[in-house]
C-alpha cells in the first residue's frame, strides 16, 4: 500500500525461506528486508514493523491507506488484508527515528475469497476489496468483489485507532471516551514475541 502522498510505502512478505512468519515491511529507500537472507551494507537489515504469526495471519495480502472520511475515526490509518484466512485488520502504525512499528486488530467478518487488494471509492467512499482463492486459503469461493461499508450509527467504536509504546507497557487510544468502556477490556488479548534473524 502507498500512502496519498507517497511518503509511506507497506509490503508484505510471505512466511517461508529467509522469513520467519509473514510480516509487514515499511519500506524505505536502501533498506534490506531479508529476501535471500542478511546482506552487508550501509543499513543493513531492516525488520518489518510487524510478524504475524502463523495462526493470525498464514498467507499476507496487500494494505491500503484509508483515505476516506465516510470511515470515521480509521480515517488515516490502514487496512491490511489476510490471504490465507480471508480477513482484514486494522493496521496502526508508530512512527519511530528511522524505522516503523505497527499494531494488527481484527476486523468482525470475513471474505468470500482470500483478500488481498483493496481501494476506497472516491464515489462512495467506501472499501472495495478482490480476492481469489489459493493455496491455504480459508475462503469458499474461487474470486471476488466485495464492499466493506463503515456503518457505525454511534459514537462507540469499540477498536483502538492509535497506539503508543511506552518502557512500561502499550497506550492505546480509542475514538473518544464513550469507545472505552465497550471495549471491554476482558475480552482482550495481546501478544509480543521477537524473531531471531
Amino acid at each position: 500500500g502507498i500512502s496519498p502522498d507517497g511518503s509511506t510505502v507497506l509490503t508484505s512478505v510471505q512466511e517461508g525461506t529467509w522469513t520467519p512468519a509473514s510480516a509487514i515491511c515499511d519500506v524505505s529507500f536502501g533498506g534490506h528486508f531479508g529476501a535471500g537472507g542478511p546482506r552487508e551494507g550501509e543499513r543493513g537489515y531492516v525488520p518489518p514493523m510487524l510478524y504475524l504469526p502463523r495462526g493470525v495471519d498464514n498467507s499476507s495480502g496487500g494494505q491500503v491507506f484509508i483515505n476516506s472520511d465516510k470511515w470515521g475515526p480509521l480515517s488515516g490509518q490502514w487496512v491490511h488484508f489476510s490471504s490465507g484466512f480471508s480477513k482484514h485488520f486494522i493496521l496502526l502504525r508508530e512512527s519511530l527515528d528511522k524505522s516503523s512499528q505497527g499494531a494488527a486488530v481484527v476486523l468482525p467478518g470475513s471474505f468470500l475469497a482470500g483478500s488481498h487488494r483493496g481501494r476506497f471509492s472516491p464515489y462512495d467512499g467506501q472499501l472495495y476489496v478482490t480476492g481469489s482463492q489459493g493455496w491455504g486459503n480459508y475462503g469458499i469461493a474461487d474470486g471476488a468483489l466485495q464492499r466493506v461499508r463503515y456503518n457505525n450509527q454511534t459514537e462507540v467504536f469499540p477498536y483502538p485507532v492509535d497506539f503508543e509504546v511506552r518502557e512500561n507497557g502499550v497506550l492505546l487510544t480509542f475514538a473518544n471516551e464513550e469507545s472505552v468502556p465497550k471495549a471491554d477490556h476482558e475480552k482482550w488479548y495481546a501478544q509480543h514475541w521477537n524473531y531471531r534473524y
